[in-house]
């Protein structure tokens, strides 16, 4: 059976998987329901993260303030030394945010992966980071988190690799313009409009110069599909910080 047919939510064996860490963590109502009672979906967003819905059955409620739903993470890729020291950090920092209510409640912690609070929310889209009232959003909680002191490494090393390695990459494409769709080639050009080797040298310069955060790496996810809006609100004007989470 393939690893794809293993992860699908209609997998028998995903299931009782499933059953077996909601009832050893959760305890309450999750002890005395039956593996197929149980509401088990997969969820779409994670980029390198098997997620899933896993919610008690309506008549079966929770008793003694446990969660009724949760969200259950399987890691992808944690082969390699590399691998390994990132979700080494990014564990610390998950569980550093839940107890300061500054992202989801962490219920429980397994071999390969966690179960998390269950928030109703959807990505934020690529095109809405373009909104002011969100960037502003997005903003302000990005500088709560990244002024929290917390045990990892502060050295921006992967910052400007990573910086690096994205400009190494425009240069690559421009290379291969010809065999670059029409819309991409756009955005190209687009994008080389500014001069991004000057930007990077003046942020390099504009490091030391000022004062940085405690940890100006704890947060590499900040792509759009880790930042969840309240799916209550379609629109985030005069919405207070409830309705999103990084």
């Amino acid at each position: 059976m393939v690893l794809h047919d293993k992860m699908s939510s209609e997998s028998g064996e995903m299931r009782e998987r499933a059953f077996r860490l909601c009832r050893d963590y959760l305890h309450g109502a999750w002890k005395v329901v039956a593996p197929h009672e149980i509401v088990l979906k997969r969820i779409s967003g994670g980029l390198s993260n098997w997620l899933y819905l896993c919610k008690l059955p309506s008549n079966r409620p929770a008793r003694n303030g446990e969660p009724s739903q949760v969200l259950l993470r399987f890691y992808g890729q944690i082969h390699g030394e590399k691998a390994l020291e990132g979700l080494i950090t990014e564990s610390v920092i998950f569980t550093l945010l839940s107890e300061r209510r500054l992202g989801p409640k962490l219920h429980g912690v397994f071999p390969g992966g966690r179960l998390e609070e269950f928030i109703p929310a959807r990505p934020l889209h690529t095109e809405e980071l373009k909104d002011p009232k969100i960037s502003v959003i997005v903003a302000e909680k990005m500088a709560q988190i990244h002024s929290m002191n917390v045990p990892v490494s502060k050295e921006p090393r992967w910052l400007w690799d990573t910086m690096n390695r994205w400009m190494q990459s425009i240069q690559d494409e421009i290379k291969d313009e010809q065999n670059t769709d029409p819309h991409s080639s756009q955005l190209l050009r687009n994008i080389l409009a500014h001069n991004l080797v000057a930007e990077l040298k003046w942020l390099r310069l504009v490091r030391f110069l000022i004062k940085i955060a405690p940890n100006g790496e704890i947060l590499r996810k900040i792509a759009p599909s880790c930042i969840l809006i309240g799916c209550w609100r379609e629109s985030v004007e005069g919405a207070g910080d409830e309705a999103m989470n990084v």
